[in-house]
């Protein structure tokens, strides 16, 4: 599930300059990393263009690689960064902290409550332990391979098949409160618009999002508590499709979740 963007929560390593490793073993903040760096994607902006001065070499443990599969707008977000830099996903990337590694300076992440901030260390000797760290994780690792494309090629993709309404509500129903499930966020965007259950699950599984079958299985889901209706679209040739429709949150006591991603796109 995709949480909304001041979620995520970016350690201040995110001010170093150009770091030469940044090695993550937390999804939360590759993403929370990123959208410092890209910019927080508000639902009718694009996202800001990377700086010159970003991180050369990124290394996700393969726990953060996991987690952002799970999370449609976390990864978009994310591989804007990473479409700038070469990033590797290590086993050997599995410290208990996130860090970054300057010419002369080393950051590591400390999680508080709800926030993430990093101790700072400038001794010689500390930064080239902290850069062997990070070389041997990123030469042990495999390309990440930017699964999903970015939020940029994402954003043109639906504007151009679709609309710019749906380009909104994807996002604004990605960043909804509450713990639906993401697939389920893009049907209710989908029928916020009207679209076709064939040409959004299409969209969804070229751009490396989510198979048909798992939209399909979101259909259904939220067909049955109330929250969609499908009409059948009438084709010459090969089976019928459907069209989804929002029924709205009048009946969505016990779906509150739900109920909030239908506000965010209504």
């Amino acid at each position: 599930m995709s949480a909304p963007p001041a979620e995520h929560s970016a350690p201040t390593f995110a001010a170093l300059t150009a770091p030469e490793y940044l090695v993550f073993t937390s999804a939360r903040e590759a993403v929370g990393y990123a959208s410092r760096l890209c910019g927080t994607p508000a639902p009718t902006d694009p996202p800001g263009e990377m700086p010159e001065l970003g991180p050369e070499r990124i290394v996700l443990s393969p726990t953060a690689r996991t987690r952002l599969r799970g999370d449609y707008l976390g990864r978009l977000l994310f591989n804007e960064l990473a479409a700038t830099a070469d990033v590797r996903v290590s086993e050997t990337a599995a410290h208990e902290s996130s860090f970054a590694v300057t010419d002369d300076a080393v950051a590591v992440s400390t999680p508080l409550p709800e926030t993430t901030v990093a101790t700072t260390s400038e001794d010689t000797p500390t930064v080239e332990r902290a850069r062997e760290a990070a070389a041997q994780a990123f030469e042990a690792g495999e390309p990440y391979g930017l699964p999903g494309g970015t939020l940029s090629t994402f954003r043109e993709r639906v504007a151009e098949e679709f609309d710019e309404d749906l380009q909104t509500d994807f996002i604004s129903a990605l960043q909804a409160p509450g713990e639906t499930p993401d697939q389920q966020r893009a049907v209710l965007a989908a029928a916020a618009n009207d679209c076709s259950l064939y040409a959004v699950s299409k969209l969804l599984e070229d751009c490396g999002l989510s198979s048909k079958a798992t939209i399909s299985r979101a259909k259904t889901t939220l067909e049955d508590a109330g929250a969609i209706a499908t009409t059948q679209i009438k084709q010459d040739v090969g089976r019928p499709r459907q069209r989804l429709h929002l029924v709205g949150d009048d009946s969505l006591e016990d779906e509150s979740d739900v109920a909030a991603v239908i506000d965010a796109v209504q």
